[in-house]
């Protein structure tokens, strides 16, 4: 097998390697945004909630 070849065959093998890797780490990315904007938004009706108990 000539050079070339052999790096066709090495960008045949990592491209979708790579796709894969990018859209896992976008997936990822969402993931962990959806959980902190959920932990966030408990965590100010929690204390939202506290502060109105607190003056009842």
């Amino acid at each position: 097998m000539s050079i070339a070849e052999k790096i066709i065959w090495v960008m045949m093998f990592l491209f979708p390697i790579f796709v894969v890797m990018l859209f896992g780490l976008r997936i990822i990315g969402l993931i962990v945004l959806l959980t902190v904007s959920i932990i966030v938004l408990r965590t100010i009706l929690w204390w939202y909630n506290e502060k109105n108990s607190k003056n009842i």
